[in-house]
């Protein structure tokens, strides 16, 4: 887990993470990589107080700090990352403000700006690498753009009129110029770890009760409102999750159908009467009282719960729908 980019005044930043820590930990919990920094910012949305993240600088070659911070007033909405959300960019290389490649016919292409063009700024605003590029374009009007390019020796400024284009999975639209940024190849950004059949075995067992954990927390979380209630989806989402994941590749397919089953196995056993959760209840009922509870009671229940997993379906589908 290496820091790409630092989102300027974000809680992130605030909080001093520079571009190229290595985060270490958080609250205790070493963070092998970024799933491991998910999980960990899921847990603490919305908590009341301050946490530690131990980071250590220059790709986790440099000095160690510990840094404090808090996602106490953060609500995380449908489809928003909880790292990017409070300012933190997974490092892929390092983003320079050159552009890589231009696409033909896009307002790039027809501005004039070419492949190892340097991006000096964007309406008026500095961008020094490939992040603030981004963002300056991200966050500007789909009105004329002025650019400021450096080509060899010469700068020059050329405008160009950005096109709409959908952000995926929301009905929201962004400015779309159509070029793509130059990444150098940084040593130590991922490592491969082999297990063998008994390790694999422990690691998935490891793995799937983490997926529990978050699962349990952050169902509570949608109750208390830190995590926005617009993130239940259906099975138009998971139909649309397994395709994507498909796309990528067996392994990915394969832990996306995993997540799902740990996912309906927790929901499976909440204590709703239908599910083997209610059942539990009733069993557990029996247990204590030395008798079961009466058919008219059972059935009440019974059809209350029902009722609420319709209701919750309905809910489902029209985040599903509003959300596609």
């Amino acid at each position: 887990p290496i820091v790409g980019d630092v989102v300027p005044g974000s809680k992130a930043d605030i909080s001093g993470f520079k571009p190229f820590d290595k985060i270490e930990s958080v609250n205790g919990n070493n963070t092998e990589s970024w799933s491991d920094v998910m999980i960990s910012f899921v847990e603490n949305i919305g908590s009341s107080g301050k946490f530690d993240v131990v980071v250590r600088s220059d790709l986790g070659k440099g000095e160690k700090r510990t840094l404090s911070m808090s996602l106490e007033d953060s609500v995380l909405m449908r489809n928003e990352s909880p790292l990017e959300k409070n300012g933190l960019r997974p490092c892929f290389g390092k983003a320079l403000n050159v552009v890589d490649k231009v696409i033909d016919g896009s307002p790039a292409y027809r501005a004039s700006i070419k492949s190892g063009d340097i991006i000096l700024s964007v309406n008026g605003i500095s961008t020094d690498n490939w992040y603030r590029v981004s963002d300056a374009i991200a966050n500007s009007s789909f009105d004329e753009m002025t650019l400021v390019v450096q080509r060899d020796t010469k700068i020059y400024q050329t405008s160009l009129i950005p096109e709409k284009k959908q952000i995926r999975g929301t009905d929201k639209y962004r400015p779309f110029v159509g070029i793509s940024a130059k990444v150098e190849k940084i040593e130590g950004l991922t490592k491969k770890v082999y297990y063998g059949l008994v390790d694999g075995f422990v690691k998935a067992i490891g793995d799937s009760v983490s997926m529990a954990r978050v699962i349990i927390v952050s169902a509570g979380k949608l109750i208390t409102g830190s995590i926005s209630a617009d993130n239940v989806s259906g099975p138009i989402a998971i139909a649309k999750g397994a395709q994507e994941s498909a796309s990528f590749g067996l392994i990915m397919f394969f832990s996306f159908l995993g997540a799902i089953s740990v996912n309906l196995g927790i929901l499976n056993l909440l204590p709703v009467p239908v599910l083997d959760g209610g059942h539990l209840v009733f069993l557990a009922y029996e247990a204590i009282f030395k008798k079961e509870p009466g058919p008219r009671i059972q059935m009440m229940l019974t059809s209350i719960g029902a009722l609420l997993l319709l209701l919750l379906t309905v809910f489902a589908l029209f985040n599903d729908i509003k959300g596609f």
